[in-house]
Order: structure tokens, then sequence, then C-alpha cells
């Protein structure tokens, strides 16, 4: 049963992002009006700091690089971020701190009893551009920890740290109003280290783990 809501929460997840993707398209490719264009000359001036808040809904999947050491899963992803940015002229720059919990929707008996959901950390700097009401930011990565919720066989905890480039995560918003914003993520983290009972170990190249998701974002700016 569990299994059957996952999938469905799965589909409308990819839904929405495809009606959202649609939208925000439609409204960038449109003839701009003279409002629009008002609009796009007042986004393009104005400096000063700005504290966000967003949250997240993403479908995404795990699996290693030879897709042997780490079998590959579906997987959703919930989480929140905070960014400090300040903006200057058309231009966003500052820092991004997010957790997300990262839940295995694939059944363990799939892929040799295994589990691999738990909680990450992300710490990145932000550079963005503003272009009228939609806002593009590049989040690349700079330190990133995934905690497994779940001991291996021999009852060890485990961690995946040090993402190796370009690990990070594009955002494009689409302004709401003057706060609030809805937008779409693509998110990639490839993990180069395993830390097993607290020793840390470097992984090899066939088996880096990657966790990847896409989905709806929403801020609000203050």
């Amino acid at each position: 049963m569990v299994r059957v809501i996952a999938v469905c929460f799965n589909c409308v997840m990819r839904l929405h992002f495809a009606m959202t993707l649609s939208l925000l398209l439609a409204t960038l490719l449109a003839p701009q009006t003279s409002s629009a264009r008002a609009a796009l000359s007042e986004s393009s001036g104005g400096s000063g700091y700005s504290l966000t808040l967003g949250l997240k809904a993403l479908p995404g999947s795990n699996a290693s690089t030879d897709g042997t050491s780490v079998k590959s899963r579906s997987m959703l992803t919930y989480g929140g971020e905070v960014i400090l940015g300040y903006r200057l002229a058309s231009f966003v720059v500052g820092a991004a701190a997010e957790y997300n919990l990262w839940m295995q929707s694939t059944d363990p008996t799939e892929v040799a009893g295994t589990n691999t959901q738990g909680n990450q950390l992300n710490l990145a700097p932000v550079i963005g551009v503003r272009f009228g009401k939609f806002l593009f930011m590049l989040k690349p990565f700079l330190a990133s920890t995934l905690n497994l919720s779940k001991t291996d066989a021999s009852g060890n905890s485990v961690a995946f740290t040090s993402p190796k480039f370009p690990s990070g995560a594009v955002q494009l918003d689409y302004f709401l109003g003057q706060h609030s914003a809805l937008g779409v993520e693509y998110t990639n983290t490839k993990y180069s280290k395993a830390k097993v009972a607290g020793v840390e170990a470097t992984l090899a190249d066939s088996a880096m783990v990657s966790y990847n998701a896409v989905g709806l974002v929403y801020g609000y700016t203050f």
C-alpha cells in the first residue's frame, strides 16, 4: 500500500512539474505588454540584502556510477532552504543552506534488501540573475553530507561526504507577487567519500554514489 501511494505521488509530482514548466516557458515566450516591459525595467534596478525561505518536494533517484555497488532506485525528497543574498541591479549573489529528507520509494526487496534513505545538509554559494518576473540561480555545493537512516548489514552507521564537482542545483523561479515565487529545481549530488562507523574512505570512481531529483520549489523573500 505504501509503495502504491509513493508511486502515485511520484506521478503527481512529475505532472505538476511539467505543468509548471509549461506555464513558465509560455510566460517567458509570450509577447511583452507595456506593463510587462515596465516590470522588467523595474526588476533590473535597485540593490540590497534579502532573506529567502524555501520549501521543496522533488521526485528523484539514487545509484552508484556502476549501478552495482548501489542499485538504481526511486526516491522522494522533501526539504527546506535558507538563502541570504545581495542584489545588485539584475544580479544576485549570496549563500544557501538546505536540509533535505530523502525517502526511498523502491521496495528494498527489489534492490537486494538495501535502503539508502536519509537526511542531507548542503552548503553552497548562490549566483543568480533576475529578468522580469524570473530568477535563475546556480548553487554549486561546496559541502554536502548525507546520513543514512538505516545501518549497514554489520550494524554500522553510514554517511556520504565530499560532493564531487559539479554537484549542485539549478533553479528557475517565477515571482507570483512581490515576495512569493514558484519554481522548478534540478539537483544532483555525487559523493566521492563514505564514512562507515565514523571511519571515512574514498570511493572508487565506479562506486561513487549520486542522488538527483527534479521538482517544485516555493519561496518567500523578505
